[in-house]
């Protein structure tokens, strides 16, 4: 068989893959359920690091596309779940409200309709390949040393995006790395107390006294470099040995082929 051609082994995760996303469309343009929309772009990322590995570009542009539109309602579902002021609580739910019509607008659209069904069609003829994931390796690597050398909140957000693109392109493989989940969850944690603070910067006048927002605004400032010096304490060791142990596994999988 050629080494690039999808196996039989490959069509249940590949289905599962497909069957996760379509399955989470319905559910974000309900709108009833806050981690409908999480879950469209957590499929939608995977879907894209499966077709990366498979030099599957066509739709790729199409799943960041959907991604980037349901970011700015992730971030407000993500910051409803806090403690919130009365008012400001009142605005946000409101601003959610609006936002879904952009959900279901973008989830309705051209871009979208078709893209269960083309990306079924495109995992179908090849199988994933280690190449572009040992690049991603790489890029994840410089990510965690510049993020080491600045010793700032800023490179952990790339850090994160890299190591999630790395953890699901190393379970394409059926390679599972010990403590990754839990990385990314502590750098997840960083960029939420972030976007908490850029929304709070983009709230129109009148919702919040100044005191208040000002207070608020503080607390999202702590909160993010607290996060950040506790997930820079862990990016160093643990992305090292994430890298080496992905590698001698991704080694493994090669001269298996």
């Amino acid at each position: 068989m050629n080494a690039l051609a999808s196996s039989p082994a490959d069509e249940e995760p590949r289905r599962t893959l497909i069957r996760a996303f379509a399955e989470a469309l319905p559910a974000a343009v309900e709108g009833a359920d806050p981690e409908a929309v999480h879950q469209v772009r957590s499929s939608a990322l995977r879907l894209s690091v499966a077709m990366e590995l498979r030099a599957v570009h066509a739709l790729r542009p199409d799943l960041a596309w959907l991604r980037g539109e349901l970011r700015r309602a992730r971030d407000l579902d993500v910051a409803l779940e806090r403690d919130l002021p009365a008012s400001l609580r009142e605005h946000w739910s409101a601003e959610r409200a609006a936002e879904q019509r952009r959900v279901c607008a973008a989830i309705r659209s051209p871009r979208v309709l078709g893209l269960a069904v083309g990306a079924e069609a495109a995992l179908a003829r090849l199988a994933a390949r280690p190449a572009p994931l040992e690049r991603r390796l790489k890029r994840l690597q410089r990510r965690a040393n510049l993020a080491q050398r600045t010793q700032e909140p800023e490179p952990l957000h790339s850090v994160r995006k890299g190591l999630r693109r790395v953890r699901l392109g190393l379970a394409e493989f059926g390679i599972k790395v010990r403590d990754a989940g839990g990385l990314v969850s502590e750098l997840g944690a960083v960029g939420d107390a972030r976007a908490f603070g850029e929304l709070l910067a983009e709230l129109p006048s009148g919702v919040l006294a100044t005191a208040e927002r000002e207070h608020l605004a503080d607390i999202a400032a702590r909160e993010e470099r607290l996060r950040a010096r506790h997930a820079l304490s862990l990016v160093d060791a643990r992305v090292h040995d994430l890298v080496r142990r992905a590698r001698k596994s991704l080694r493994r999988v090669e001269r298996a082929r």
